[in-house]
């Protein structure tokens, strides 16, 4: 199996597949140790599954590809539209095929149970990410704040996240700045975030300042979303948290990671459509 992320597919010209091929596929070991109090997942839309039935006809589908985030391994993004690209002029008797074939290949190459979800085209809205990390009365977003602005990158110890207050609150607390760098490429990854908690009171300056200033990290999507978990987790000790990340689409495919730290949340069956 691929680990060396030098030798994946990531920022290197290559041609489409002409047929089906699973070694086109290309894991990464996770790079930050998920403590055991961590539960969440990793949701991958791919928009672009396409295939043939056995009479040539053409079919297509959005996919929704949902991993624990324990998983040992990740699957390297490029790599993952590759081999969808290689169902494209490969023949597969119907949609359920296709839908196992993928769950059971991702699942042999993770080495963790892959669930795939099939959508049609117009059945699917397409920002139904998105929807959720909308500003209302009860998600403050913390974007609209005034006269903050930040140029370095700021650490656990020179900001101080908590606010002033002892008070136990209960808040949602969304932002559309986040963005983070590939770590081959270094092209930039943009998305949204939305944090909800319970426990003690967040200054919600500080936070929008810290997550500003890692615009500039090279990280993957998983990666930064565990930086930002630990570190809230580290700084303000909240009770209970649910961090939720919606990153744009990059060649076809937005990856979501999903943590929270209480086992109440079952991941298992969950659909971003709902």
């Amino acid at each position: 199996m691929h680990q060396i992320l030098s030798d994946s597919l990531l920022g290197k010209q290559v041609s489409p597949p002409k047929y089906y091929n699973k070694n086109l596929l290309f894991r990464i070991k996770r790079f930050r140790n998920l403590e055991s109090i961590i539960y969440g997942i990793d949701v991958w839309i791919a928009y672009e599954v396409y295939w043939l039935n056995q009479y040539g006809k053409p079919n297509i589908r959005i996919a929704e590809v949902i991993y624990d985030a324990h998983s040992k391994y990740i699957v390297e993004s490029k790599s993952l539209k590759m081999y969808l690209n290689s169902f494209n002029n490969s023949i597969f008797i119907d949609e359920l095929h296709v839908k196992q074939t993928i769950e059971n290949t991702l699942s042999d190459l993770l080495e963790t149970p892959v669930k795939v979800n099939l959508y049609n085209i117009e059945d699917y809205d397409r920002n139904q990410c998105h929807k959720y990390f909308k500003s209302d009365t009860e998600n403050v977003l913390l974007d609209s704040l005034e006269s903050f602005a930040c140029t370095t990158c700021i650490t656990a110890s020179e900001l101080k996240l908590l606010d002033s207050t002892e008070n136990l609150v209960t808040e949602s607390l969304i932002t559309h700045c986040l963005r983070s760098n590939c770590p081959v490429t270094g092209q930039p990854d943009f998305g949204s975030l939305r944090i909800t908690y319970y426990g003690k009171k967040i200054h919600q300056k500080n936070l929008i300042l810290y997550i500003s200033s890692i615009r500039n990290k090279q990280e993957f999507h998983e990666q930064c979303a565990d930086r930002i978990f630990f570190h809230i987790m580290h700084t303000c000790k909240p009770i209970k948290i649910l961090l939720e990340a919606a990153y744009t689409r990059r060649g076809g495919i937005s990856i979501n990671p999903i943590r929270s730290n209480f086992k109440e949340l079952d991941y298992s069956g969950l659909s971003i459509v709902r």
